[in-house]
């Protein structure tokens, strides 16, 4: 039978030495001394060198005051992850390699004293054969070394010469501070067979509605589409199963012939869907497939976690000329209430299940039903997608494109198109299966040229065709939009109101004036068919600001000030003193009436975006939560998790208008017979 052993489980130790001095002994044995800074330290995998070294004490936390500016030295030293797999996992006449879930961001692998594989891409999977090396060495040493990351990704510079897959929030944006991650971002494993092996598997789930929708308390047809690939021998048969819990639902072997040539679809009865949270049961379940040998005995099992729902966006009210933005699911229409989904930390390797269960099921409890992830990150993580999938979030998944300011154009050059395009393919295969996911987007803030900004890029541009093309081949039930926003307009303008051309649009991010008159006015005139991303700013609480303000003062409250101008975007001093006639006389007053004002000015975008439905789809807010312990930030929920006051409003008025927003699933008694 075939095996996977995780390497997460041994033992490792990291090592920082300056560039290049590692290889002068690049034969290292385990456990030898080697030339660098500090002795080896014990680490358990996944981990970044930041957490590593924080856990040492050999530099102070990165969230107080400007310890980020101590930390920069991490990013000019290579770092060494080294371990020893044991000879009892390698076995005679077997294939053996390697996969690498996520190595952040460039560097080499040695196997065995030799080097097996260079990498350079944090957004991707890595694996490498060593079957030769295995059969020709004894020694089982395993040596990950990263090199120093580049010296800037962030938010500003040229998105059209951006052709390192890092993510680049790392580098600062205005709601975070430069922390550079480098380290192991996912399992390690060591896969052996002697045949056949599964090479990838797409998975696709169909629910067969009758009427078109679903009614309460229903089972229906259903059927899993499965695009199945086996590398090694082909004699070989698929057993395909499916599990309501602990009752067998569906069972069927095919020969892998049949997969050959095309996918195959197994039909089933008495499903029930998957709906979002709020509006019916998340319903999953387990889906087996097994490899069979020519005497049927199994030689190795895919496992995953499934879902059956129908999804399709229809036609806004009044704007048949426009994209759809209205969602369905299983026949019903959804009011998309949104937040867009930055990381938790941007030492994400060492982001726990627990941490992600307990933010998402904030969101849940405030009334945050869809999660757009941010196309300046990374691909969000298995717990993360298995969570979303358990508690009911729908997900809208950015490829990792971002705008820079000096231009926001993707990349045009063949050799970064097929980068970025290998790099999308990967997410698809490791993402496309789970029922929480409903969509795919090309990435954030992208422009159609250079020198104009106020026209979002469309599919006329070689990067998005190639993504589109993707989509349409190994996820082609799913959306896909070139940028986040699209359509004629980047945003929405008054002078624009009433002319069709406001379609998914993004901003504003900031009340100009007083909330009640140019706010109030502004969006009373509102014509856009979804707001994908509206914010307003507000400080973090006082006693957040006083407890991560390190040796900086907390007043004045004005980018005069070293704590505010962190993230400088983001404070209102000025906005104080018109509406006040004077400076703040303290945090406390200052902090109160930032949060009120973020409040007000929330509210009353979202109410007028509700009161629009089916004229309006949703509203998504820029942003959910802090993954630093800003001053002041655009975010909803604080770096400790906290809701701030504009979050708490914004759960009362989803319930005030729930009966509108929220489909209201009818019983089966109400079938038309």
């Amino acid at each position: 039978m075939n095996s996977k052993h995780n390497l997460n489980e041994l033992n490792w130790k990291m090592v920082g030495t300056y560039p290049y001095e590692n290889y002068l002994n690049v034969s290292l044995e385990l456990g030898t001394k080697m030339k660098g800074e500090m002795d080896p330290l014990d680490v358990k995998i996944p981990c970044s060198v930041q957490k590593a070294l924080l856990e040492k004490n050999v530099i102070e936390d990165w969230n107080y005051g400007f310890n980020t500016r101590k930390i920069e030295w991490i990013e000019n030293r290579f770092w060494v992850f080294l371990t020893q797999i044991p000879e009892d996992w390698f076995f005679s006449e077997r294939e053996h390699s390697l996969l690498f879930e996520g190595l952040d961001y460039n560097g080499e692998i040695f196997f065995g004293g030799e080097k097996i594989l260079d990498f350079s891409n944090s957004l991707k999977t890595h694996e490498v054969t060593i079957t030769e090396q295995v059969d020709r060495k004894k020694n089982r040493d395993l040596m990950i070394v990263f090199h120093t990351p580049p010296r800037w990704l962030g938010q500003f510079g040229y998105t059209s010469e951006f052709t390192d897959l890092k993510p680049r929030f790392y580098y600062w944006w205005d709601w975070t501070s430069r922390m550079v991650q480098t380290g192991i971002t996912g399992d390690i494993n060591l896969i052996s067979y002697q045949k056949s092996t599964i090479e990838n598997c797409y998975t696709y789930t169909h629910l067969h509605l009758e009427n078109e929708i679903a009614f309460k308390g229903m089972d229906y047809n259903a059927s899993v589409e499965i695009d199945l690939k086996v590398k090694g021998s082909q004699d070989c048969s698929v057993l395909v199963e499916v599990w309501d819990e602990e009752t067998q639902i569906f069972s069927k072997t095919s020969p892998y012939s049949k997969f050959k040539s095309s996918s195959q679809i197994f039909e089933m009865i008495g499903i029930q869907p998957w709906w979002p949270h709020s509006i019916g049961e998340q319903k999953t379940y387990t889906l087996m497939i097994y490899l069979l040998d020519s005497k049927g005995d199994k030689i190795e099992t895919l496992k995953r976690t499934i879902g059956f729902r129908k999804t399709e966006w229809t036609k806004n009210q009044n704007a048949e000329h426009a994209d759809p933005w209205i969602f369905n699911i299983n026949g019903h229409k959804i009011f998309l209430t949104g937040i867009n989904w930055t990381p938790i930390k941007p030492n994400y390797a060492d982001v726990t299940r627990e941490e992600y269960k307990n933010l998402l099921m904030k969101y849940r409890e405030l009334g945050i039903r869809l999660l757009r992830v941010w196309g300046g990150a990374y691909l969000e993580t298995f717990d993360f997608y298995d969570l979303c999938d358990e508690l009911g979030f729908l997900v809208w998944q950015e490829f990792p494109l971002s705008s820079s300011g000096l231009d926001n154009c993707p990349p045009e050059d063949p050799n970064t198109i097929k980068l970025y395009t290998e790099t999308a393919k990967s997410y698809i295969e490791r993402r496309h299966f789970h029922p929480s996911h409903i969509m795919w987007c090309g990435g954030n803030e992208l422009r159609e040229y250079k020198t104009v900004q106020n026209i979002p890029v469309s599919n006329k541009h070689p990067m998005i065709q190639s993504f589109e093309k993707l989509i349409q081949e190994f996820d082609p039930s799913k959306r896909f939009i070139p940028s986040t926003p699209c359509g004629p307009e980047f945003n929405a303008t008054p002078e624009n109101f009433g002319k069709g051309l406001h379609w998914a649009v993004n901003g504003p991010w900031k009340a100009v004036g007083r909330i009640e008159n140019n706010w109030s006015e502004y969006f009373n005139q509102d014509d856009s068919l979804i707001r994908t991303e509206i914010g307003a700013p507000a400080p973090s609480s006082a006693s957040l600001i006083e407890k991560y303000k390190g040796d900086l003062a907390t007043t004045p409250c004005d980018n005069s000030n070293d704590l505010w101008r962190r993230q400088s975007w983001w404070t209102e001093a000025e906005e104080f003193e018109n509406e006040n006639g004077k400076k703040p006389e303290n945090l406390l007053e200052y902090v109160e009436w930032g949060q009120k004002r973020q409040k007000e000015a929330l509210l009353i975008a979202a109410e007028c975006c509700v009161k629009r439905f089916p004229e309006c789809g949703g509203i998504i807010f820029w942003m959910g939560h802090d993954s630093f312990p800003c001053t002041a930030n655009t975010s909803l929920i604080d770096f400790e998790g906290n809701p701030k006051p504009a979050m708490i409003a914004l759960s009362e008025l989803w319930k005030k208008y729930d009966s509108s927003i929220n489909p209201k699933i009818p019983d089966s008694t109400a079938i038309p017979h």
